[in-house]
């Protein structure tokens, strides 16, 4: 497993990888585990946080528009 440094204080998720191969998890955009990210929220998280969520994944992905 790795962990990204997101936590449900600063980002309202976590995100991480896992796999059986560390040098394929390293490599985020090629090999076994290309593009490969979980992502997971809290239990009964309120949804004030839940669309800032999604907010914080549209403006880090898809751009602002």
């Amino acid at each position: 497993f790795f962990f990204a440094g997101d936590t449900p204080a600063t980002t309202y998720h976590i995100e991480f990888r896992y796999g059986t191969s560390e040098d394929e998890l390293l490599n985020m955009l090629s090999g076994k585990y290309a593009y490969w990210l979980a992502a997971g929220m809290i239990e009964n998280n309120p949804d004030d946080n839940v669309k800032a969520c999604i907010k914080l994944f549209c403006d880090e992905n898809l751009g602002k528009e």
